[in-house]
């Protein structure tokens, strides 16, 4: 007996629309200062590193505590080189990027049929289509704008099965795996996005979490301070964290100023959760878990307490439209059940 072979997927090569354009915005959105950033931890970390191996030069420093500090400088060297592996291919990323927005790059858009979904090799997504493999870069979660192999590796991935897709792809670098900038389950029923008042339960959650957050900050001021009167570069840091805390966080004034919010109703085609330190409330939560839905193709991050949804679930999701900064979740519903914090 015979079998029939299997088609393998089909490519196509599309221009841009406005929905890919808004996505890279984005990704791009604060890069410069990502990179800043990027830039102050390899400097630090390179800087630690140095003062910590010159205070071994001292023969009573390497009896009283050679091993602990020998110990500690390979730790902070191995993080700086592994932040500088980043900032290598970020000017090639950021080039990329650009040149996409200027409408130099055209997208490949993948169909064939979902034969699995699980992690990729490097950080990302890996989709079986027709028996072939096709791995993915996810926006936010993998490291766009300095290297698309770089990111977190996700702890839950689960998606429709033995139902066509259709991925589109962008290669922002050759040699590195695609950006995932939509994925559309043509049999899923479209989601439907509406406007609705916003309420006074709406700002309280972000209120609460701001609060949180400059306690965190301030708290390791005064751990750095303290380490500055041993090491004197601490005070520098110290300094930094002190001065974040009472930086407006993104997205609370514009939570404040809200008169209306979005209400997304659709289906959820795929939830990918990774784990990660989150803030609800007066507590900090450890490890919890970040969910992303795909719902009519795009990906919406929302981190909530409770079960997650799954494929097939109708989801409602209350939420602020940050323009360029993306989404504020507010409140997040599956299948009628209960209103959960987002």
């Amino acid at each position: 007996m015979s079998t029939l072979p299997i088609d393998p997927p089909s490519t196509a090569a599309e221009p841009l629309d406005a929905a890919d354009l808004a996505l890279l915005h984005r990704c791009r959105y604060g890069r410069r200062i990502r990179a800043a950033l990027g830039y102050a931890l390899f400097g630090l970390f390179t800087l630690f590193a140095l003062v910590l191996a010159a205070l071994l030069l001292d023969a009573g420093v390497r009896r009283d505590a050679g091993w602990p500090i020998a110990l500690l400088v390979l730790c902070l060297a191995g993080l700086s080189l592994y932040v500088w592996r980043g900032l290598r291919r970020g000017p090639a990323s950021r080039r990329a990027l650009d040149a996409a927005l200027r409408g130099e790059l055209r997208k490949s858009v993948v169909s064939g049929t979902v034969d699995d979904f699980g992690p990729a090799a490097a950080p990302g997504l890996r989709y079986t289509l027709d028996g072939e493999r096709v791995d993915v870069a996810l926006p936010y979660w993998n490291d766009i704008t300095q290297n698309p192999d770089l990111g977190m590796r996700p702890s839950l991935l689960v998606s429709r099965a033995d139902v066509p897709v259709r991925l589109h792809l962008l290669h922002v670098l050759p040699d590195s795996q695609p950006l995932l900038l939509r994925a559309e389950y043509p049999g899923t029923p479209a989601a439907v996005t509406t406007d609705a008042p916003m309420e006074a339960a709406d700002r309280a959650p972000t209120r609460q979490a701001g609060g949180v957050v400059r306690k965190i900050l301030l708290g390791a001021a005064l751990v750095a301070a303290a380490a500055g009167f041993v090491m004197a570069p601490a005070f520098l840091l110290a300094a930094v964290f002190a001065a974040v805390a009472f930086l407006p966080l993104p997205g609370d004034g514009l939570v404040a100023r809200a008169t209306h919010k979005r209400v997304l109703t659709g289906e959820v085609d795929e939830t990918i959760g990774y784990r990660t330190l989150h803030l609800r409330g007066n507590d900090m939560v450890g490890a919890s878990m970040e969910y992303n839905y795909r719902v009519g193709g795009e990906l919406y991050r929302v981190a909530h307490l409770g079960a997650p949804g799954r494929p097939g679930q109708r989801m409602t999701l209350e939420y602020l439209d940050l323009g360029a900064g993306g989404i504020k979740p507010l409140f997040v519903r599956f299948d009628g059940g209960p209103r959960l914090e987002a």
